[in-house]
């Protein structure tokens, strides 16, 4: 797929019906394949070159009305803000948290949404006391929970994976891979979570890792 005045422009399917256009470095944009034709996916990303990231939204769903999410959107109950971090993260006994920081103009943030999706599905069955959530960078006040929450330790780039476990003060960050999967993060909290009090599944019915591919 060839884009006017992007040479390095390049197309990478996520999985089906999902594309990752990579336009350079600063301009990206996921898409659904099963609902835009190339030109109408080139006719869309550069209508609007003062955009560094542009999302492109899928119709509403016939069938009951209901919007579908755009690929590439982050969950907006998995959203973190100063507030709820500090009345909810920050304060939490009983659970461990996985938190991303994310800004939605990253290319690599979006790959980590879809992701972040299996994480969700998994935890929707395993028994662990395991919370998923992220905070937008990209929103000023946010800084106030880097600053607060991460052990001092300055934010370089996006995406970054946290996981604050007994000790909320002082999170671990996710190291194992350069661009996290939901199969090596899944592997790195349920360790912990394992060996830390905070994983309870029934044994009889656990069938492995249980990441979608």
């Amino acid at each position: 797929m060839l884009f006017a005045g992007y040479a390095n422009a390049a197309c990478e399917i996520l999985k089906p019906g999902v594309a990752l256009i990579a336009l350079d470095d600063d301009k990206a944009a996921m898409i659904d394949t099963n609902v835009l034709s190339e030109e109408q996916v080139a006719e869309q990303i550069l209508a609007d070159d003062e955009s560094e990231i542009i999302l492109l939204p899928t119709p509403t769903v016939a069938k009951n009305e209901d919007a579908v999410k755009p690929p590439g959107t982050w969950l907006d109950e998995q959203k973190l803000t100063l507030e709820t971090f500090k009345e909810i993260v920050a304060t939490d006994v009983e659970n461990v948290w996985v938190v991303a920081y994310i800004d939605p103009r990253c290319k690599d943030c979006l790959v980590l949404s879809l992701e972040w999706e299996k994480l969700a599905q998994v935890e929707e069955r395993e028994k662990r006391k395991i919370k998923l959530g992220y905070v937008d960078i990209s929103v000023e006040e946010n800084w106030k929970i880097v600053q607060d929450h991460t052990k001092g330790k300055k934010m370089t780039h996006t995406p970054a994976v946290t996981l604050y476990g007994e000790n909320k003060e002082s999170p671990f960050w996710y190291q194992k891979e350069k661009e996290p999967s939901a199969k090596g993060v899944h592997s790195w909290y349920t360790s912990y979570a394992d060996h830390h009090g905070y994983g309870w599944w029934d044994p009889d019915n656990f069938t492995g890792s249980g990441i979608p591919q």
